[in-house]
Order: structure tokens, then C-alpha cells, then sequence
């Protein structure tokens, strides 16, 4: 089956989204549809299926709608999963851990990297994460000769990274899609335009 032929599968850690874009100091939500616009191009395949994950507390609308629109308007299958289930490992304290430590310990590596098991045989692969802990399963994956591309803001990416993505060692790289370029068209604005950190996403 030609590239072309292929469908690509989206597999998306929403919540590293989320925490990413908080960190940015955005005041404008991310223009999710004008994203997967910008991946089909960068791939110049179908995306199907799309598939993301995310911590979800249940009693905020404000997430129960996202996770709607993530599902009826953008065409994802979402697993969403109580805040404690997403966190890759328990904090010392789980009464109230710090907001930073959450933010790095709220991860869904295990499930994308099943999927990218199951699904890269036969169809091209589109990540949206910044977790490290990817590189190794996309790496194999490369190895085998499937197409596995990793989509993520350049200035956000664990500086580990740049080994398998720029000019690294690794044959074959993987493909990296820089979002960094497209910044101004996902939110409208410069990064740096404005560095107050608001809660742009539910």
C-alpha cells in the first residue's frame, strides 16, 4: 500500500496538551481543528482513526464538554480517566500533591505505545506527546520499517529528544512535525506575545 494510500492514526495525550499549553501563558485557546488540518497536510494522508487520552474530573463541565467536542466534532475515540488513574505514578503525597508534580507524572506513554503496536504495521502514525518515555517504542517501530512521526512544539520537546529527531545517531530518525511553526495559526499569536497563564482549555 502506497503513503498515500495509507490512513495515518492520530494518537493524542490530551492532558500533556493541556499542561503544555497552560505553560505558554496563552490567552487564546488551541484552534484544535486548524491542527489536525495542519498534520492531514503534513502527511498528506487521511487521518483515521484518531484515538486520545486524558485525565477527567467528572464533576468539572468545563472537561466533560471538551471531551465532547474532542469526540463529536474532531471525530476522536477518547478514553478519559479519573485524575489518580492518568498519573503514571503515585506522588508521595496523594492528598495534595504539587501542581508541577502532577503535571509530569500525568501520562498516558502505556496506552500509546500499545497502540502504536497494534496499529503501525499497516498505517502511518501521528504522535502528539512531548513524553521522553515514547522514544523508545517509536524507535523500534522506525526500525521496522513503519511510519511513525512524532508532532510537538519544538521549544517544548525534552531536550533528549533532539537525538532521534534532528541529527542524532539513530537510523532511521523519526519524523518530527515542529508545531512551533505553526503557532501563529493554532492560537492567532506569538508565544511570547503574552506570558500570563490562563486556564484556556476546560
Amino acid at each position: 500500500m502506497s503513503d498515500q494510500a495509507r490512513p495515518a492514526a492520530v494518537l493524542a495525550d490530551l492532558s500533556r496538551m493541556y499542561f503544555f499549553i497552560r505553560s505558554l501563558g496563552m490567552n487564546q485557546s488551541l484552534d484544535y481543528e486548524r491542527l489536525l488540518e495542519l498534520l492531514r497536510d503534513a502527511v498528506e494522508q487521511t487521518l483515521e482513526p484518531r484515538y486520545a487520552w486524558t485525565a477527567w474530573d467528572r464533576s468539572n463541565d468545563g472537561q466533560s464538554s471538551f471531551i465532547g467536542y474532542v469526540q463529536k466534532h474532531l471525530g476522536f475515540e477518547v478514553e478519559a480517566v479519573e485524575p489518580r488513574e492518568a498519573l503514571a505514578e503515585l506522588a508521595a503525597d496523594t492528598r495534595s500533591p504539587k501542581a508541577d508534580m502532577l503535571r509530569e507524572l500525568v501520562r498516558f506513554d502505556t496506552r500509546i505505545a500499545y497502540a502504536i503496536a497494534r496499529l503501525a504495521e499497516d498505517r502511518t502514525i501521528v504522535v502528539l506527546s512531548d513524553s521522553y518515555s515514547l522514544a523508545a517504542p517509536m524507535l523500534d517501530a522506525c526500525r521496522r520499517g513503519w511510519d511513525v512521526k512524532l508532532a510537538w512544539w519544538g521549544e517544548g520537546l525534552d531536550h533528549r529528544w533532539n537525538a532521534h529527531v534532528y541529527n542524532g545517531d539513530d537510523d532511521p530518525m523519526i519524523d518530527f512535525i515542529d508545531l512551533s511553526i505553526y503557532t501563529r495559526e493554532l492560537f492567532g499569536k506569538r508565544v511570547n506575545d503574552d506570558r500570563r497563564v490562563l486556564d484556556t482549555l476546560p
